[in-house]
């Protein structure tokens, strides 16, 4: 994420906390934090003043963030079954075997090991996805 996106979040933190964050610790929250992409940053942030009473630590945001990007994964596998994906192979694949692999794909998400194939195809779908009203490209962090 960009320094712009990181204090847009920074700015909601200190309105909804009502405090002032220094310069000396917005630095080191940045290079804690820059990693995260920018759309999963700012919907981390929202989520977090929206259940928290009192301002989140840098662990905090961490651990919320592998929800916020485990949820949009979720959602695009969702998305990926009704459109028929899983059940793609050399010869249309039975429902249960359609059924299996759209579980495997959940068990990869959940500990954090999607391959790289899966990446790629669930790229392809935020893509087409967002050509319709988006400014922005969102790109899935590749985990290897």
């Amino acid at each position: 994420m960009d320094k712009l996106d990181f204090v847009e979040g920074i700015k909601i933190l200190s309105s909804c906390y009502q405090k002032i964050i220094s310069n000396d610790d917005i630095s080191i929250w940045y290079e804690m934090l820059q990693d995260i992409e920018s759309e999963v940053f700012k919907k981390t942030i929202i989520e977090l003043c929206k259940e928290r009473t009192y301002m989140p630590t840098i662990h905090d945001i961490l651990d919320k963030t592998k929800t916020v990007k485990n949820n949009c994964y979720l959602s695009i596998l969702e998305q990926m079954k009704k459109d028929g994906y899983f059940k793609l192979g050399v010869v249309p694949l039975s429902p249960e075997q359609e059924e299996r692999n759209y579980d495997k794909s959940i068990r990869w998400i959940e500990r954090g090991i999607i391959p790289r194939f899966l990446l790629e195809d669930m790229q392809k779908y935020i893509n087409r996805g967002k050509k319709l009203n988006s400014k922005k490209h969102y790109q899935i962090e590749n985990n290897r």
